[in-house]
């Protein structure tokens, strides 16, 4: 119960985030927890929950490659602006430690259909009305999810072209960034 509240009464600052993410990294225990608080929709508990695990994630991405399934069906019912970033963040490392890393551990927890789910979340927050950071970190997720799927580029490349003229300026380097790459 301490975790519990400790986790609703969490606030914004980074030294916060990094304390709880901390106690869970010392307590792998709290993790499953965290998993559960943080695939809730009920956004005292969801919110904070995924600023924490995006934290773990950052330290121990393995840590959630059990739970993956759940964690990928769960994405396109998040409804919390703050932890669709979170989460958008978490599949760009996954897809940064399979394409990049070729990581054994996680290649071995990620399969073909969890990767088709993958764009279509990431390609639903990239045209959806969602904040700049969920979609910098859906088109680099789809950047490297392009790498597998041949028909993800063509359909990233002409989203990005068309949200340009649209978009902030964040929204406008990353996009240029990634059409370079593609």
């Amino acid at each position: 119960m301490e975790f519990k509240s400790q986790i609703q009464s969490l606030k914004a600052y980074k030294a916060d985030r990094q304390y709880l993410a901390d106690k869970v990294l010392q307590n792998k225990e709290l993790f499953p927890i965290l998993m559960d608080y943080s695939l809730c929709n009920d956004s005292s508990i969801g919110k904070p929950s995924c600023w924490v695990l995006e934290y773990v994630c950052i330290a121990k991405l393995p840590w959630i490659h059990p739970y993956l399934k759940r964690f990928i069906k769960q994405l396109p019912l998040i409804e919390n602006k703050s932890s669709k970033r979170c989460c958008a963040r978490i599949c760009m490392q996954l897809c940064q430690s399979y394409f990049l890393d070729k990581d054994i551990s996680t290649i071995e927890a990620i399969d073909k259909s969890d990767l088709e789910s993958l764009i279509e979340v990431n390609f639903d927050w990239l045209i959806n009305n969602e904040k700049v950071a969920t979609k910098a970190y859906a088109m680099e997720t789809l950047y490297h999810l392009g790498k597998a799927f041949i028909w993800v580029h063509p359909e990233l490349k002409a989203i990005l072209q068309k949200g340009i003229p649209n978009h902030t300026m964040a929204y406008t380097a990353r996009a240029r960034h990634i059409l370079n790459k593609i």
